[in-house]
Parts: C-alpha cells; structure tokens; sequence
C-alpha cells in the first residue's frame, strides 16, 4: 500500500499493510470488543473505501482550515518524529 511505503521512505523504518478481508476485520473489530452489528458496519465501510467509494475531490479542508491542505507525504515530513 501506498501508504506504508511513504512512511518507510521517510523514516526509514519498515512498515507493512496486511489486507484483511471485510470478515476478518469484522473479527479484529469484536475481539477488540466492538459490538458485533458496529463491527460489521465499520468492516463494510472500509470495503468501500478500498474500492474507492468515497474518491472524490472537494474544498472543504481549506473552507475548514482557511489553508490549502497539505498531502500525506508532506504531513509525515513534518512529523517524522511521530512515527520512529
């Protein structure tokens, strides 16, 4: 995942993503004492997500924020500390 790479260039350390499927994060979920029906719904958002359901382009961060936002990459730039 893309993300996991960003952040092994820039702090060096290695990260990894592991796919689960919508099932076994449901799993992950109720072991970590989320209730089975919230479980469920949030594995299923995330099945969305991955397949680009909420891909989509608005002003909203920089209406918020009154600044244009900044990209992923950049965020883990400024806080490299965060994540060593």
């Amino acid at each position: 995942m893309q993300v996991a790479g960003m952040l092994s260039a820039v702090t060096g350390r290695k990260f990894e993503h592991s796919s689960l499927t919508e099932t076994e994060l449901m799993e992950r979920f109720r072991q970590g004492g989320i209730p089975d029906g919230f479980a469920g719904f949030l594995a299923a958002l995330d099945t969305m997500v991955a397949n680009r359901g909420e891909e989509r382009l608005n002003n909203v961060v920089e209406q918020v924020i009154d600044r244009p936002p900044k990209t992923f990459r950049s965020y883990i730039e400024e806080n490299k500390k965060k994540f060593v």
